[in-house]
């Protein structure tokens, strides 16, 4: 990708996201209906101000949030429960009740290009936020943000940034038995993987 020019969003999708009020029972369904052998599970994660925006201000959210690959590798799923009244996630699962689809997920190879050419197409976003390896968090580099296309016939969409480092490191062992898992791998501690 030269200077801010943008290649098709559509090479870079790679998840779907459900926000759901039970993560436990949605991870069993998800893997009786779809073969998901494990989710990554966080519980309970927290973002805050200055690394989170609600609609442009400063916010606070938790959620807790299930990642598995779904078989094949070709794409993820993503469960995600609201911990608390506020937020998108909460505002949504409000709205919709639990199992909806909430967004679908692209992971672009830079986060800036892509968010700039979201508010050129007039889009603002609803939230956004990042992760910093210097906070020592299992992400790495991470940046995100969510925007609603629902008004030109289209889905919420999240675009995504990770550093590769982090992404190899955490992404290739969804599929594997955890025993195969390297010893020093973050989610192999509570809460960690389930089956």
């Amino acid at each position: 990708m030269s200077g801010n020019a943008v290649q098709p969003l559509g090479q870079y999708f790679r998840r779907v996201s459900y926000v759901v009020s039970k993560l436990d029972q949605a991870i069993e369904g998800c893997k009786a209906m779809f073969g998901v052998r494990d989710f990554m599970v966080v519980e309970n994660l927290k973002l805050g101000p200055p690394n989170c925006l609600l609609r442009g201000s400063p916010a606070t959210i938790a959620n807790s949030w299930a990642l598995g690959d779904m078989p094949g590798g070709l794409a993820e799923i993503e469960l995600i429960s609201p911990q608390g009244a506020d937020g998108i996630f909460a505002e949504f699962l409000k709205q919709h009740g639990s199992g909806c689809r909430h967004h679908i997920g692209f992971r672009v190879p830079q986060f800036k290009p892509y968010a700039e050419h979201f508010a050129k197409l007039g889009y603002r976003p609803l939230m956004q936020g990042s992760f910093s390896s210097e906070s020592k968090n299992d992400f790495g580099n991470y940046e995100f943000a969510y925007f609603d296309c629902r008004m030109d016939g289209g889905p919420i969409v999240e675009i995504y940034w990770q550093d590769e480092e982090s992404y190899e490191r955490l992404h290739p062992f969804l599929g594997l038995d955890r025993a195969a898992r390297p010893s020093n791998f973050p989610w192999t501690r509570t809460p960690g993987f389930r089956r």
